[in-house]
């Protein structure tokens, strides 16, 4: 069971705050990666703040898998950790332990928060 919540910011932030309370869990991190520009377009990874720990009571969440980079980096700083999102995408889904909605490689999603 998962004791530990962190989310890959800045698109874990709103899933982590619901599934805190959902799953009562009361610590809850973050790392920190970018690997989108102003424009929208997605380049190399950006790691502005990390988390290591081997700990497998770690729940990893961030809003949609695209190509996956952000779940490898996540999975190379904490190796037990479960990772799930809400959305995947075909490239990144295998990099994902759980997923609810598969979505088409070329959906872009803006989420009401981001507006």
């Amino acid at each position: 069971s998962w004791n530990k919540l962190v989310c890959i910011t800045r698109g874990g932030l709103m899933p982590a705050s619901l599934l805190s309370r959902y799953l009562d869990i009361k610590y809850v991190d973050t790392i920190c990666l970018s690997s989108y520009d102003e424009t929208d377009k997605q380049g190399q990874l950006e790691v502005i703040k990390e988390l290591r720990s081997n700990d497998s009571a770690i729940l990893v969440i961030d809003d949609l898998v695209d190509t996956g980079k952000s779940f490898i980096k996540a999975k190379e700083l904490m190796p037990n950790a479960h990772l799930c999102c809400i959305y995947a995408k075909p490239n990144g889904k295998s990099f994902v332990d759980t997923y609810k909605i598969d979505i088409p490689q070329t959906t872009w999603i803006v989420f009401p928060w981001e507006k």
